[in-house]
């Protein structure tokens, strides 16, 4: 897989983190007068779009980069759909319950207060545990899969570069609060989109079918695992987003709710394209021949990085003729 060199990698990626940081410093200092409340939370103050680009942020991780591309090699179309669609759709939970729990606990940020005024500091706090039990798998897992994209992409340690996002990221969060988190997540979904394009119009240029790959693949045959997500994923996801106090957040910080149905509609189409495009990758990956030929599906974790690789070649040989 062609990568850039040691330097080269270094140099993008301390230099986007040092750019994140004077940014978010930068807004924390201008920030730096707010309240405790006004640290702590933003309710009532973020028009549809901002929070569509933050709940896009949110529900999009490093881990993707892996999953979606392998449930394809899985799971074939049949797996991508399914996937896709309920990761994306329990979004639409917090516009519809949003609003009523805003109205019956407008002093909240997240959904622990509500919980306390309704079944008491007994299950406020059985909920909050679950929260940072969730919290935590989600950070270790999202650190883990960062150690693995940079490793990935440039061939080096990712350790140290998931040790400095960890400081930078709590440097700029502890001065300025939730604010400081939300611009930057604004920032960090507006690059996912932009990204997403430019790997569209990768992918469709430099990429080629296999015909003899696709019925040898069998991704257009509907499988057991594939029927079994029907009823397996929606469940699981949609009552795990409840413990996720950044989505409460967010749906607080609406200004209206016709800005948070706003801003939770647009989020919900974004991610389940998003999410549906990069499995598409997955299938790519198996169908062009990136996984072996015969498919080897043991590579489908990395199914993107080999796609990408393949691009990456038929970028040079264009370049070189």
């Amino acid at each position: 897989m062609g990568m850039p060199s040691a330097p080269a990698s270094n140099a993008i990626i301390y230099t986007t983190y040092a750019l994140f940081l004077c940014f978010g410093l930068a807004v924390a200092w201008k920030l730096r007068k707010q309240s405790k409340g006004e640290w702590l939370s933003a309710n009532g103050t973020q028009k549809g779009i901002p929070l569509a680009l933050n709940f896009i942020a949110s529900a999009l991780g490093s881990g993707i980069l892996f999953t979606y591309p392998q449930i394809a090699t899985i799971a074939g179309v049949q797996g991508v759909v399914v996937y896709a669609l309920a990761s994306a759709l329990p979004l639409l939970i917090f516009a519809y319950l949003g609003p009523i729990i805003r109205r019956k606990c407008p002093e909240g940020f997240v959904l622990t207060e509500w919980t306390r005024q309704r079944y008491g500091t007994l299950t406020a706090l059985y909920l909050s545990f679950l929260t940072l039990v969730t919290i935590f798998l989600y950070m270790v897992a999202e650190l883990s899969a960062l150690q693995q994209v940079v490793n990935a992409l440039t061939g080096l340690n990712g350790l140290p570069a998931v040790i400095v996002e960890c400081f930078v990221t709590t440097v700029y969060t502890s001065l300025g609060g939730f604010k400081v988190s939300f611009i930057t997540d604004n920032i960090q979904g507006a690059m996912v989109l932009g990204l997403i394009i430019i790997g569209v119009i990768t992918v469709g240029t430099q990429v080629h079918i296999e015909h003899d790959l696709v019925e040898q693949s069998g991704y257009l045959d509907a499988s057991l695992l594939g029927w079994q997500l029907i009823y397996i994923l929606p469940v699981a996801i949609l009552t795990n987003d409840f413990f996720i106090s950044g989505f409460w957040m967010r749906t607080f910080a609406a200004r209206t709710d016709k800005d948070l149905w706003i801003g939770v509609g647009i989020a919900t189409i974004a991610v389940a394209i998003i999410l549906t495009l990069l499995g598409v990758a997955g299938l790519l990956a198996g169908w062009s021949g990136s996984l072996g030929n015969p498919i080897d599906e043991e590579n489908g974790a990395i199914a993107l990085f080999l796609l990408l690789a393949r691009c990456l070649l038929g970028w040079w040989g264009s370049f070189s003729s």
